[in-house]
């Protein structure tokens, strides 16, 4: 079984109206009432994936998941919708995580990413807001290995960017492919048409790239 991976779990908190001071958010699709934290400590990764969309499916309330190893750790958050057909139940609508992390080896855009998840500089008024709000510093960790600093935005404006981001990711997938099949590529005609390819894509990505830095100016002294 993929949880043999799990080596414990940890409650780590629940915001709720109650103890957080922000209201809950429920209407005919989503439902915010409150939101758990788990720390998962992990065997080995291999599963890490199937074992976070495990915890997300069956915890109904909106879940942040901390998952960690030896020496690395990421975080990951999913969407959910009520389902139609049942409302006690909820549908996974999309799921966005971090990459992995090395504990040891913090960078300054991610001690700057890790800052930006604390309680107090996230936007409050509802638990709705405050949940988007988090996932939306992960996709700012996204954009901020691309364009090489990291600036904490909220939900909306990132959003909008997702597009974006996803192509330039599909594009790196691409560059990646072709560049392992030109490795084992031995026919020298074959190898000049990957390499065109694989500048193709590498120009498209340098155009995606200036665009994502230029709707995200890197304020005088931002890292």
């Amino acid at each position: 079984m993929i949880l043999d991976d799990v080596q414990r779990l940890t409650w780590i908190a629940t915001l709720k109206p109650t103890n957080s001071n922000l209201n809950e958010y429920v209407d005919n699709l989503v439902s915010y009432k409150e939101v758990n934290f788990i720390k998962v400590q992990l065997k080995e990764q291999k599963n890490y994936l199937k074992i976070a969309q495990l915890l997300q499916k069956v915890i109904p309330y909106h879940l942040v998941l901390w998952l960690e190893d030896e020496s690395s750790f990421c975080v990951h958050t999913a969407f959910k919708r009520i389902n139609q057909a049942d409302n006690t139940k909820r549908t996974i609508q999309e799921i966005i995580y971090s990459p992995w992390i090395e504990t040891n080896r913090l960078d300054k855009i991610t001690e700057t990413f890790l800052e930006s998840l604390d309680f107090n500089t996230l936007l409050h008024h509802s638990l709705k807001a405050y949940y988007e709000n988090f996932v939306a510093q992960i996709f700012a960790l996204e954009s901020a290995k691309i364009t090489g600093f990291f600036r904490q935005q909220e939900f909306s404006k990132t959003f909008d960017e997702v597009p974006l981001l996803r192509e330039i990711e599909s594009l790196e997938q691409q560059i990646k492919a072709l560049k392992a099949t030109l490795k084992k590529q031995t026919q020298i005609k074959k190898k000049i048409e990957l390499n065109m390819q694989i500048k193709r894509l590498h120009f498209k990505f340098s155009e995606l790239q200036e665009t994502l830095i230029k709707n995200n100016p890197n304020p005088k002294g931002l890292l």
